[in-house]
């Protein structure tokens, strides 16, 4: 029988999202599977986020607020090393999870000794109007994953192990998770087993990285190159592999 009793550490950053941020919580509390923790930080925000955040504040919700604001990849570090759970998710403050998302997934790991796991998701603008569907392949190693970028990260679980001393790196603007998902992948030498169900929600909003389609694909260019260290018609061919991924799922939003 599968020991599905595992606590699940959650790590939410938020930043200014008052506008979303409250459908996003009640999608992490209302999970089928109750024995998680919630570790928001909240990344100085000047609006009225972290009134927000108050409402939920309790033995499963906490919060952490910076003085100043840091980043993304500063969020998430922080909610890593105050954590201690063996399974680790991340959200964004504007996304969306299917009530059995926490459920189905850990049980698809455990069942299948998986370390690394991700699920199908759907891009909208507002809730129930779905602009992509996106199906994503079954498995992703190191090489896979850099010809088609199409993990969200907000649909990651991970296994604490294979994060070891990993951590999200500020390099580039805003492309932090996909170094991360990048260096999981090549030092622990692992594939990464996708769960095939629609289980999350990915918010499309004008102005976010993932709506500005050249100047992504110019990043992910100098990543490859600077710190992937990858040679220069390899990358080339890598950025023609993502963006004809991206025009055909995406339409170049990755």
């Amino acid at each position: 029988m599968l020991n599905l009793n595992h606590s699940i550490d959650i790590i939410l950053p938020v930043y200014n999202s008052e506008i979303y941020l409250d459908e996003t919580i009640k999608s992490i509390i209302t999970q089928d599977h109750q024995k998680y923790k919630l570790y928001i930080i909240d990344d100085c925000s000047e609006d009225k986020s972290y009134q927000i955040i108050k409402n939920y504040l309790n033995e499963k919700v906490f919060c952490i607020r910076l003085k100043k604001n840091m980043g993304p990849a500063f969020c998430r570090n922080l909610g890593m090393r105050i954590s201690s759970s063996n399974f680790l998710c991340f959200i964004d403050s504007d996304d969306l999870w299917s009530e059995k998302k926490l459920s189905k997934q850990l049980k698809f790991m455990i069942k299948e000794k998986v370390n690394f796991s991700y699920t199908n998701y759907k891009t909208f603008k507002k809730k129930d109007k779905y602009k992509h569907v996106i199906s994503t392949p079954k498995y992703f190693n190191y090489l896979n994953f850099i010809k088609n970028t199409s993990i969200a990260t907000s649909s990651m679980m991970l296994n604490r192990k294979v994060v070891g001393n990993i951590k999200f790196k500020k390099i580039g603007y805003g492309f932090d998770d996909y170094i991360f998902k990048c260096d999981i992948l090549k030092k622990n030498n692992i594939i990464a087993r996708g769960l095939q169900e629609f289980l999350t929600f990915y918010r499309l909003r004008r102005g976010s990285i993932s709506s500005k389609s050249f100047r992504n694909i110019f990043w992910i260019w100098k990543i490859n190159k600077n710190y992937l260290k990858i040679n220069y018609f390899k990358n080339i061919y890598y950025i023609i592999c993502i963006t004809l991924n991206s025009i055909k799922k995406y339409k170049f939003k990755f």
